[in-house]
């Protein structure tokens, strides 16, 4: 599902990563603080829907497990 969780449900900005796609992130200050001082490279950004896990769970049920960055 190329879809994000937020706390809140809407549209927002992912920020590609070129050089390892799991370093691409919605949050600008993470990418401007820390991955861009390290020599990674943000050129694109894509407008993704932000889902919410409490609807998440009223869709697909309960969880067994989740992973949270």
């Amino acid at each position: 599902m190329p879809k994000a969780v937020g706390s809140k449900a809407g549209l927002a900005d992912l920020l590609i990563c070129e050089s390892f796609s799991e370093l691409s992130s919605l949050s600008p200050d993470f990418v401007h603080k820390h991955m861009e001082k390290a020599g990674h490279q943000y050129k694109e950004k894509i407008s993704v829907e932000v889902l919410t896990l409490d609807f998440l769970i009223k869709e697909y049920g309960i969880p067994k497990y989740i992973k949270i960055d």
